[in-house]
């Protein structure tokens, strides 16, 4: 998992943001000072345009990368300090990963001091086991310095693990899999191929899924599928260990996300 340091050096070229130096030592404050041309009337404002729009995209989500973005991702290296402390502001912290060339806001860990300001949209069981699976996949892509693809039959077939053994309904199982798979595209998690069918699994799945939350949820998924998990024997079938047909876990999703409880078949990750 790549570590976020609090502060990155970035690139000695010159900023890709005209009208505005790069953060020095003086910090954000030498920033301020030079002021923006006013971009309407009554525009006080002292960022340009691109700074802005990075702090914009960075607060609508999903991510900014230099793949689908790389004006912005540009503005965002030039100019990272400036925009961590406007992020700051909104009690937002700021991931950044330069190999992978991503990143992204998250609520800041405040211990309740302050309001968290990423909304959260619900996930279900078929999302969160779909989830680990992509992650298992792009980290073993990485690992051999490939891009990681996926097919959706494939995904769908690996959902149908998870289903109760009375749930006969196959067609049910595979349209509620197409439909977390269509969530995932939605998050820009996954994104499809002109080849049918295909989708590449993007980096930011493994930022965003962090180990903790993977020790958090991998042994319940486990359990949906009757194997062993820490050696010890677990249920076999499907749902959940108590008969319920549901299933809770805990974990954090560090990105995108703010804290994750799962309660009766559904997560909260903040998007």
């Amino acid at each position: 998992m790549t570590k976020f340091p609090d502060d990155v050096e970035t690139p000695s070229a010159e900023p890709a943001v005209a009208g505005l130096e790069a953060a020095g030592p003086a910090g954000p404050a030498a920033v301020d000072a030079q002021v923006a041309d006013a971009l309407w009337p009554g525009d006080t404002g002292t960022l340009p345009a691109e700074v802005r729009a990075v702090l914009v995209r960075l607060v609508q989500g999903p991510y900014v990368s230099q793949v689908t973005a790389p004006n912005l991702w540009a503005a965002l290296v030039a100019h990272e300090r400036v925009i961590r402390s406007r992020l700051a502001d909104l009690f937002l912290e700021l991931a950044l990963d330069l190999d992978e060339e991503i990143a992204f806001a998250r609520n800041a860990d405040t211990d309740g001091a302050g309001p968290g300001l990423m909304r959260k949209t619900t996930l279900s069981f078929a999302d969160t086991a779909l989830l680990l699976h992509l992650r298992h996949l792009l980290l073993r892509a990485a690992a051999a310095g490939e891009r990681a693809y996926v097919g959706l039959e494939e995904m769908v077939d690996n959902l149908s693990q998870y289903r109760d053994p009375g749930d006969t309904d196959l067609a049910l199982v595979a349209r509620r899999a197409r439909a977390a798979v269509k969530r995932m595209v939605d998050y820009k998690i996954l994104t499809p191929l002109e080849a049918d069918d295909r989708y590449e699994i993007m980096p930011i799945l493994a930022l965003i899924v962090t180990s903790d939350v993977v020790a958090g949820l991998e042994a319940e998924y486990r359990a949906a599928r009757g194997q062993q998990v820490n050696g010890v024997e677990v249920f076999e079938g499907g749902g959940d260990p108590a008969g319920s047909g549901e299933a809770e876990a805990t974990g954090t999703l560090n990105g995108l996300g703010a804290p994750v409880k799962t309660d009766s078949d559904e997560e909260q990750l903040d998007a």
